[in-house]
């Protein structure tokens, strides 16, 4: 099991920025609990997440795996609506049996709302992130995601950020929420509505939705 937590930048304790290690260990505990023989938390960027991971205890329950040390391999995403060029990626993305995104849910300037979706971003390795910018910043998360689509999401927003990330200046906010669906499209649906945004007229989720990747009527989804 492949845990990618929203991990790629230094912040000690966590504020709204990344995942809470406490969050993301507690998920990689119960990945093990069910029977996986082999977990592990990955994410790019290899100074922060050491650093974030850093006493939390992670090493009793999964494997620490820094993107940049790992195994890569060059794939093309097939029926990609954005990425029209081969990307770069973790090789255990693609070896792993099960794929759970533990991001945070937070605004971001460009995507609207940034959760489940968005965090297939650091499925990117180093600089194959701008190839975002050139193909559409919410068109290539979810085709991203479609490489191995996350059977879980669980959005960390027991502290979430607002402003204009991923610019300076993001504001840390109290919330003490999980999100957790095993449709990533109904849990960012959900994160959007509690941002009090209409996850409709946010154009990653509405885009995922009509794709018929996940659910966004709030009739379509259980809380």
């Amino acid at each position: 099991v492949l845990v990618k937590p929203n991990s790629f930048a230094t912040q000690v304790p966590a504020q709204g920025n990344v995942a809470r290690p406490e969050v993301v260990i507690a998920v990689a505990k119960l990945a093990r609990d069910a029977g996986a023989k082999r977990v592990v938390v990955g994410e790019r960027n290899k100074g922060p997440v050491v650093t974030n991971f850093a006493g939390s205890g992670v090493e009793d329950v999964a494997e620490l795996m820094p993107f940049d040390d790992a195994e890569h391999a060059t794939v093309t995403v097939p029926d990609a609506r954005g990425l029209q060029m081969p990307v770069t990626v973790p090789k255990i993305l693609m070896e792993c049996d099960k794929h759970i995104t533990v991001p945070v849910g937070k605004t971001h300037c460009g995507a609207g709302v940034t959760a489940c979706l968005k965090n297939a971003m650091g499925l990117m390795m180093g600089s194959e992130t701008v190839k975002s910018h050139a193909f559409g910043v919410c068109k290539v998360p979810i085709d991203m995601n479609t490489l191995k689509w996350p059977v879980l999401g669980v959005v960390d927003m027991t502290i979430s950020q607002e402003g204009n990330f991923p610019g300076a200046g993001g504001v840390p906010v109290p919330m003490g929420l999980i999100i957790a669906s095993p449709d990533i499209v109904a849990a960012d649906a959900t994160c959007a509505r509690i941002m009090c945004y209409d996850p409709g007229d946010v154009w990653i989720i509405r885009s995922a939705a009509d794709r018929g990747l996940g659910a966004i009527d709030e009739d379509d989804i259980e809380v």
